[in-house]
Parts: C-alpha cells; structure tokens; sequence
C-alpha cells in the first residue's frame, strides 16, 4: 500500500533526528517524526531500550530514504576517520613542538646560569661553591 507509512530510522539522538529528517525532506520525502518517550518521565530499563525517536516516511519512498541515510553515515563515518587522522597529527606535531620549547627554555637556564656565574660578583662569590 502505497499511503503506509513505514520506519527508516530510530535513535536515541535528537539531532540525529533533525538531521535526518532535514536530509529526507530535501529529497522531497514526507517524513513522520514520532517521540516514542517523553524526556520528563522517569522510565524503566525495559523503557530505556526502545530507542526515543523514529522517522517514517511512505512505503513508496522507504528504498530511496534508506539508501540516503545509508550514504550519509557511510560518508560522515569516512569523515570522522579522516578528522581522526589529523586531530592525531596534530596532536603529535603539538607534542613535537612543546618538546623543542621546553629544551630551548632549560638551554636558555643553563646559559643564563653560566653567564651569572662568569660576569657578575655574585657569580664570583659563588664560583668556590661550584668549583669553579
């Protein structure tokens, strides 16, 4: 029949529901969008398994919504390992250059120190300390 009205996708996650929706409804699909729990009631576990929301759409359309939501994850799951790899790149070049800053700063100590100890009179007075 074609005025059925059949699911494509349940969550948990609200914006993945407007998301979907959005995504569907730009395709020129009506979309359904049912809240199966209220946020504000206390629920049982038995609840909680059901997912929260659901889109629906007509029989008609449910092979041309399923094969968009099945791109759309298959294209933001690629995106996500790719965000992955730089954000560790990053991370290592982040990590990379604090290490160079932290050696420059103990250099610049120890040149600091060793000027103090041969110019100054304090350098003086404490040349026997360091044997020197």
């Amino acid at each position: 029949m074609p005025d059925e009205l059949v699911t494509v996708f349940e969550t948990d996650d609200q914006v993945e529901v407007v998301l979907y929706r959005a995504l569907l409804e730009g395709a020129e699909m009506r979309v359904l969008e049912q809240q199966l729990r209220d946020p504000g009631m206390l629920h049982t576990a038995a609840d909680m398994a059901h997912p929260r929301f659901r889109l629906q759409v007509f029989a008609r359309d449910v092979e041309r919504a399923r094969e968009l939501i099945a791109e759309y994850r298959l294209l933001t799951h690629v995106n996500e390992r790719s965000i992955t790899d730089v954000e560790k790149e990053s991370r290592a070049e982040s990590q990379l250059a604090l290490t160079r800053l932290r050696w420059i700063i103990v250099i610049l100590i120890i040149v600091f120190v060793v000027a103090l100890l041969t110019l100054t009179r304090l350098g003086g007075w404490l040349r026997p300390w360091f044997g020197l």
